[in-house]
């Protein structure tokens, strides 16, 4: 999966923007290149789009394999549609934030005590800096690093509490508050649904439980998903 993510990334980001202007009219460069590559798309839009990390968390949720859980991923979080929508990827703008502003912060400090400090300002110093410029860019380039790293963490485990709670939401819709928290489920204005009034049961037949695995859309799961789900149940 990881391999897949890596390998995928270049060729979902330039087929994607070809995809994506491949109905644009008006374009004569453009208009020859969708041409030539429609078989490209069509590979793209079949095998490739729906290729992205979410698959890691289908994977937790299903115990379904990569593919299978990527497919299943795909576009599932914004068929949600409303706050949600736009929640999910909200948080790369504060990736970009964090990584520029830890990287800025920490060149700065590092010009100022290379700059300033007897130990790397005096040529007699066995620590003395000759070049206190590169030694600010090498320390910001590590530092920005570092962070994205952080960051890209932060902005996945909010991306995979979005998609848990869509997946909560579709498959058993009532059971939201016991798992969400209170400020979740306001900020994405989660009401619970009216219980249906049901026909008194029969003498002797045992009545249907919900849990949380019911889908009370009736979504037709893969094979591969329901027998997961199975095997969850029989276990639990």
């Amino acid at each position: 999966g990881a391999f897949l993510l890596l390998v995928c990334a270049p060729v979902r980001a330039v087929m994607g923007f070809v995809a994506k202007h491949s109905k644009a009219g008006g374009n004569e460069y453009i208009e020859k290149v969708v041409k030539h590559l429609d078989q490209c798309i069509t590979c793209y839009q079949s095998y490739v789009e729906f290729i992205s990390r979410n698959a890691y968390i289908d994977v937790c949720i299903s115990s379904t394999s990569f593919c299978t859980a990527a497919k299943n991923s795909f576009g599932f979080v914004a068929s949600e549609g409303g706050k949600v929508l736009t929640l999910t990827g909200a948080c790369y703008i504060f990736t970009i934030a964090g990584t520029l502003g830890i990287s800025f912060l920490t060149g700065l400090l590092t010009y100022l005590l290379v700059t300033t400090n007897g130990a790397w300002t005096s040529s007699d110093s066995p620590h003395y800096v000759e070049n206190p410029h590169f030694v600010t860019a090498v320390a910001a380039v590590l530092a920005g690093y570092t962070a994205m790293c952080f960051m890209i963490v932060f902005e996945h485990t909010s991306d995979a509490l979005l998609y848990t709670y869509v997946w909560n939401k579709f498959h058993g819709h009532n059971t939201v508050q016991k798992y969400a928290s209170d400020s979740l489920a306001s900020l994405t204005e989660y009401k619970p649904l009216a219980k249906p009034v049901g026909r008194p049961s029969k003498a002797g037949a045992p009545q249907e439980r919900s849990s949380f695995f019911t889908n009370p859309f009736q979504r037709p799961a893969s094979t591969e998903e329901s027998q997961s789900l199975v095997r969850s149940s029989f276990f639990s």
